[in-house]
């Protein structure tokens, strides 16, 4: 009884599994390509977009795994439709590399000339002159029906138009958009055609700021995109509709069209369904044009008060200006008296080596003779060590080398650094390390003003010169001794 029970409830658990498969959803999954492509082309022909695309994703993954036994024809025709798609939600990128699949399996003229048209047209969008315009020549030299001549002209304008609108000029984009606007409306073209041309004319004129000739292709434009279930260029006619009449101020127009807009958007487009990131541009799209409507009535109710802002904002742009005026002024008095520290400096070393060569000049016992009762023993010492330390200091290899310490100075000078730190301490009333630093300050100081040198030297490389490892330490000492960032004492060494 058991081991009945339980075959019973393992039956149950494969009928329920396999269940799926005994429905309608199993006959769907076995649809054949050529079918899901049949019916993806009615959907796009209702303007159900996402939902063609989604009958169209197993078709292209057999064709292009090789999985396929579709016809070229067929293999053509899913790829086309797919770019299509892409092409309505603006994926210009995917677009033209569905179409270019979609040439491959193209055997006939017909098919080839609307494939490198498309090309053309999407290569200049994404940048490729040199496939545009290499497509569009051969779209010329194709060999047409009779009865295709006038499309055959009307797809070359349009491709050159492109190509010289991203590659060229505006003006001769134009007029290849006019010829064809024309041609369309002299021949036996479908209406559909004056889509293009006209989209691109307003776009043309509303850039030059023509906003009569701008609305008279726009409202051709719109009025046409009614009467096809091309929703992008619905939707393409309410929001260049939209921002016109924003530009134009017209806030009546502008609610109207909203609402045209936002009505088209929610019935036709669902973006939630598509698999690119435009899904998303369309409502955030809307809401834009919300905001740009509040926006309207709110500076049209505060003009007054932004030109106080203005006035505002020119004071104090004046007194920034006066403010900075006095700041170089005071940077300049700074850099004066540097420059005359420098001078002063340089004169008391010429003098001390003057009293150096007149001291050496005398006997050591006339030297002797010289009573030192005044002085300790201590300072003597300090003093003694000082004149050894400013005279291994002058030296620009000892001053500027960046391992210098106070132990190997002292070796240098024989003495211990207990007495060396102890005279600098006294002497001049910093601890070692700054007073290394300043030093090396007033090299760095001289090696930015030495005319011969000005500006073949980053200050980067003057720090790096005088042994600051740091840039930082290098720029705070250096405003720490003369006032003034070495950029600052640079800029005003190379005006003076």
């Amino acid at each position: 009884m058991l081991k009945h029970r339980f075959l019973l409830i393992l039956l149950l658990i494969i009928l329920i599994m396999t269940f799926p498969f005994l429905t309608g959803e199993a006959f769907a999954a076995r649809v054949s390509d050529a079918e899901r492509i049949a019916r993806a082309a009615a959907e796009m022909d209702s303007g159900r977009y996402p939902e063609a695309f989604t009958l169209l994703e197993e078709p292209i993954l057999h064709v292009q795994q090789k999985k396929s036994d579709l016809t070229p024809e067929e293999k053509m025709r899913a790829l086309r439709l797919a770019a299509n798609i892409y092409l309505a939600y603006n994926d210009f990128a995917n677009a033209r590399g569905y179409y270019e699949q979609a040439l491959i399996y193209a055997s006939d003229a017909p098919t080839r000339h609307y494939l490198l048209k498309s090309i053309t047209v999407t290569s200049c969008f994404i940048g490729d002159s040199l496939r545009a315009k290499q497509a569009n020549s051969e779209l010329r030299n194709l060999r047409l029906p009779a009865e295709m001549e006038a499309k055959r002209r009307y797809d070359y304008e349009i491709g050159a138009a492109y190509t010289e609108k991203y590659f060229g000029t505006a003006d001769e984009a134009a007029d290849h958009f006019r010829r064809a606007l024309d041609i369309t409306e002299s021949g036996p073209l479908p209406t559909v055609e004056k889509l293009t041309p006209l989209s691109e004319l307003w776009e043309y004129f509303d850039v030059k700021q023509q906003s009569d000739s701008a609305l008279h292709y726009l409202l051709r434009y719109d009025d046409l995109a009614a009467k096809y279930p091309l929703p992008q260029a619905q939707i393409q006619s309410k929001r260049a509709l939209l921002k016109l009449y924003l530009d134009m101020e017209s806030l009546q127009d502008a609610r109207r069209v909203f609402a045209e807009y936002a009505a088209v958007v929610d019935s036709i487009y669902k973006p939630d369904l598509f698999i690119t990131t435009n899904s998303k541009f369309q409502r955030t799209s809307i809401d834009l044009a919300q905001r740009r409507i509040e926006d309207l009535e709110w500076r049209l109710n505060v003009r007054g008060a932004v030109i106080v802002s203005i006035v505002v904002l020119i004071v104090i742009a004046l007194g920034i200006w006066f403010f900075m005026r006095r700041l170089k002024r005071a940077k300049r008095e700074i850099f004066s008296r540097n420059r005359e520290i420098v001078r002063l400096e340089q004169e008391r070393r010429r003098k001390e080596e003057a009293e150096k060569a007149a001291a050496r000049a005398h006997s050591p016992a006339e030297k002797e003779s010289v009573p030192q009762l005044s002085e300790s023993p201590e300072s003597i010492r300090n003093a003694a060590l000082m004149e050894k330390l400013r005279e291994a200091l002058a030296d620009p290899a000892i001053l500027c080398d960046p391992d210098l310490s106070i132990d190997s100075l002292a070796r240098m000078l024989h003495t211990n650094t207990k007495y060396l730190s102890q005279a600098v301490n006294a002497t001049s009333g910093v601890n070692f390390r700054t007073y290394v630093n300043t030093q090396r300050i007033h090299e760095a100081r001289k090696r930015l003003t030495d005319p011969g040198n000005i500006g073949q030297f980053t200050i980067q490389a003057v720090g790096e010169s005088v042994g600051f490892r740091s840039h930082s330490n290098f720029v705070i000492a250096f405003k720490k001794v003369t006032g003034l960032t070495p950029s600052d004492y640079l800029r005003m060494a190379r005006e003076s």
